[in-house]
């Protein structure tokens, strides 16, 4: 008799969104159940309460909402024996330094992509934390994390876990790729950012993931 195994579930309370993001949340549904809890009647703590899934997307839908939204995660994370992971999708003004304190799961812009999204899940069923190093780039300032700007998603992936302390053979594992490609990335990363050694790349990394909490 051939076992079946029940796709994940990912909940998601997301009103602020516009059809193009949407439309990358729904692509999804080919590898898990989706369930939007704008089509329930309960408050959204007592939902994912009671459906207990594996992820919860939620959006503040606007910046003034930053601690409604806060007060709410605060809540299902201190729900007993409630495993859920929580994702939040920030607008690069808004406050990462206050979900940050909530040791969340997940942390995305709201110009986010579907390899953004994919590559957050995949680290969160690994048992892992993401943070998106988009997150840290001020526009418009001499704060160095600016030159984020110049880097690919994958350079930014690959600076976050040299963040985290992660060895060339890690960040390889986690990314799917070879050691080979994570020293060119590094290497590229080096000259894009006008870098003098590969411990000033660490500082930098170290740097940001300090910003992001």
């Amino acid at each position: 008799m051939n076992s079946c195994r029940l796709p994940l579930t990912i909940a998601y309370h997301l009103p602020a969104f516009k059809a193009e993001q949407l439309s990358i949340i729904h692509s999804l549904s080919d590898e898990y159940q989706l369930v939007n809890l704008e089509n329930h009647h309960t408050p959204i703590q007592q939902a994912v309460s009671f459906l207990a899934p594996d992820f919860f997307l939620i959006q503040p839908p606007q910046l003034s909402l930053y601690q409604c939204t806060f007060g709410l995660l605060q809540q299902i994370r201190a729900t007993p024996k409630l495993a859920t992971k929580c994702v939040v999708f920030l607008s690069l003004e808004g406050n990462h330094q206050l979900f940050n304190s909530l040791d969340l799961s997940g942390l995305l812009p709201t110009s986010f992509s579907v390899q953004d999204l994919r590559s957050c899940l995949q680290q969160l069923q690994q048992g892992l934390r993401y943070a998106s190093i988009t997150l840290a780039t001020v526009d418009g300032s001499s704060d160095p994390f600016s030159y984020l700007a110049k880097l690919t998603s994958r350079e930014r992936e690959v600076i976050g876990l040299i963040g985290w302390g992660e060895s060339n053979q890690e960040i390889a594992n986690k990314l799917s790729i070879s050691v080979k490609t994570v020293e060119n990335h590094k290497l590229r990363i080096v000259q894009k950012l006008s870098l003098k050694s590969a411990t000033k790349l660490r500082q930098i990394a170290i740097k940001i993931l300090d910003r992001l909490g």
